[in-house]
């Protein structure tokens, strides 16, 4: 669709393993000397370890949540109870 849509002068198909000298071009800048090309999904670990991260932060917020929970449960039991003594 997008191929339909933009003049093909000013449109740019490019993968990340083609590095830096095609986006430079395209953009009319000079490709950078000395730095590597980013690979996001190779930094802290990549996209493995970004993945366990996002699902312990669910883990760990599911679990705080049941704990908030049952604590209110608790608390609106004890109060029920208290209420029905007086």
């Amino acid at each position: 669709m997008i191929r339909g849509l933009v003049p093909k002068e000013r449109l740019l198909e490019w993968y990340i393993d083609d590095g830096w000298e095609p986006l430079c071009k395209f953009l009319g800048k000079p490709i950078p000397s000395g730095v590597p090309f980013p690979h996001a999904n190779a930094v802290n670990g990549g996209w493995k370890a970004r993945e366990e991260q996002c699902n312990k932060r669910w883990v760990d917020r599911a679990f705080l949540n049941l704990i908030l929970g049952a604590t209110g449960l608790v608390m609106l039991a004890c109060g029920l109870r208290w209420m029905g003594m007086r």
